[in-house]
């Protein structure tokens, strides 16, 4: 069983996947595996995921294809619970790790063998070719139950965690999460709010992945590593909108 997973959910993303797989396959760490889940594309993501998996020498990537689309929510449950690591890491379809991200991760996880929750920075790359930074959050409560945060501190990617707390102190996404609105009246009614200040956005769009890490610090420390891991591009359907790859 290898240690890590590093979990894609991905619509509609036949053009970004490979540089999203590409990342992992060139990891200097090489004790993990990764999980895509097709979630109901209409491009060529078959074609293309039959491609990268003949290239993929290592038997790495595990491929699921549902036939309707299910939304994010449903579709990270599932990467979730088709992991069989100890840890987990999600990945944007259209973002890349630092090809030194796990080597990194595994070396904090033996620095601090008791911490179950990890947090890193991210570059940013703009479709007009802007490069911005998101610090590593650092909590102003070093402790279980880190202060509540909004939009802005954290984002999918950005940490890993251990399933065992994805199902001990998370338990997965409202199953009934598959539009903005159904995800908003879910998570009042289950009491996951506040999870954001001031009414603040709750992310982009969704705030699934601000909600995530929320609930798992309430719990557990997030220890930070304070390095840039994660290399996101703004969310775009057109490869061309970028003048910086």
């Amino acid at each position: 069983m290898k240690k890590y997973s590093v979990a894609i959910p991905s619509f509609n993303r036949a053009w970004s996947l490979p540089r999203a797989i590409e990342s992992l396959l060139k990891q200097s760490f090489r004790d993990f595996d990764i999980w895509i889940l097709d979630d109901g594309s209409i491009d060529n993501t078959r074609e293309v995921m039959g491609e990268l998996m003949r290239n993929d020498k290592e038997n790495k990537i595990n491929y699921w294809r549902l036939d309707k689309n299910a939304e994010r929510c449903n579709a990270q449950n599932l990467l979730a619970g088709l992991s069989q690591t100890e840890w987990i890491i999600f990945l944007d379809s259209d973002d890349v790790l630092r090809q030194d991200a796990l080597e990194i991760l595994e070396e904090n996880t033996k620095r601090f063998p008791e911490a179950k929750l990890f947090n890193w920075g991210a570059v940013i790359n703009w479709p007009d070719g802007k490069i911005t930074y998101r610090e590593t959050f650092k909590p102003l409560v070093v402790g279980t139950g880190h202060e509540e945060f909004k939009s802005g501190k954290i984002g999918k990617g950005h940490f890993a965690f251990t399933k065992e707390l994805w199902k001990s102190d998370f338990g997965g996404f409202p199953e009934n999460a598959r539009t903005f609105d159904e995800f908003s009246r879910e998570t009042e009614r289950l009491g996951l709010q506040p999870f954001y200040k001031n009414s603040a956005p709750m992310g982009n769009p969704w705030g699934d992945d601000w909600i995530l890490f929320y609930r798992l610090t309430r719990k557990n420390i997030s220890v930070p590593i304070d390095q840039d891991l994660y290399i996101q591009y703004v969310r775009t359907d057109n490869p061309h909108d970028y003048k910086k790859q």
